[in-house]
């Protein structure tokens, strides 16, 4: 019985080839479109969750005017995370993540790679995995530099017995390697090749405190019963008075 079903579908397909063939197309198309569709629903669901603190993480963005128009920066003055940590309760931590492309050189291998001047309130926020060194490395010594798995294999070919060694950055400045990381997942909104402590960053940039100096990202995390609209209300507060920046935040 079956059998003859399939014998007349198959008839039936065979007698109708243009149309059925027209069918069948738009069918597997339909079933590709919904799997792709299931795929990015999956990754937008899933991005940033391998952070266990994402509940509590947020970014910082100020909203200033320019001519009647309303725009939206992630930037603020390089100032206000550490002040925001200091003086506003709710706030467990607090990093600033300013983004850059440096020429990393070892020996005559040299390759530009994407970083990031942090504080070491960075590391304990995103659960950093160290594959080797640790975050004791990382506080005791400023001067020194933190890379990814790839950029350590990159240059080293391999990740193991790393640290202590060196890598030049703009063929003028030696970083020590105080640690190696686990290469940040693809489904995450931050990416670097190599951290770097944002203390050295600052010094003798005094615009980094003042309106205008809108290059820096300002993350903080939240204690778990914080009340994030009193927190919101702190920080506009706060920014023109530490910073003279008065945009809406």
């Amino acid at each position: 019985m079956i059998r003859n079903y399939f014998k007349i579908v198959f008839r039936g397909l065979l007698k109708n080839r243009g149309y059925s063939i027209l069918n069948i197309f738009g069918l597997a198309i339909g079933i590709t479109c919904a799997a792709f569709i299931f795929l990015w629903v999956e990754d937008e669901v899933n991005f940033n969750s391998i952070y266990s603190n994402k509940d509590h993480i947020y970014k910082v963005l100020t909203n200033q005017e320019y001519n009647d128009e309303l725009f939206t920066f992630d930037a603020t003055p390089g100032i206000l995370a550490p002040t925001l940590k200091e003086e506003v309760p709710g706030i467990q931590y607090a990093t600033r993540f300013n983004e850059e492309e440096r020429l990393v050189a070892l020996g005559d291998k040299s390759l530009y790679k994407n970083g990031a001047y942090v504080d070491d309130d960075f590391f304990i926020m995103f659960s950093l995995q160290f594959v080797e060194g640790n975050l004791e490395n990382v506080k005791s010594n400023i001067n020194g530099i933190v890379i990814t798995q790839e950029t350590s294999k990159q240059f080293f070919g391999t990740d193991k017995n790393i640290v202590g060694k060196t890598l030049k950055f703009d063929n003028n400045t030696d970083y020590e390697i105080t640690g190696v990381i686990a290469n940040p997942s693809n489904n995450v909104t931050l990416k670097y090749d190599w951290l770097a402590s944002y203390k050295p960053f600052e010094v003798g940039k005094e615009y980094l405190k003042y309106r205008g100096s809108n290059s820096t990202s300002t993350i903080v995390q939240l204690h778990k019963d914080a009340n994030i609209a009193a927190i919101n209300v702190a920080v506009k507060k706060i920014i023109p008075s530490k910073t003279g920046n008065n945009g809406r935040t």
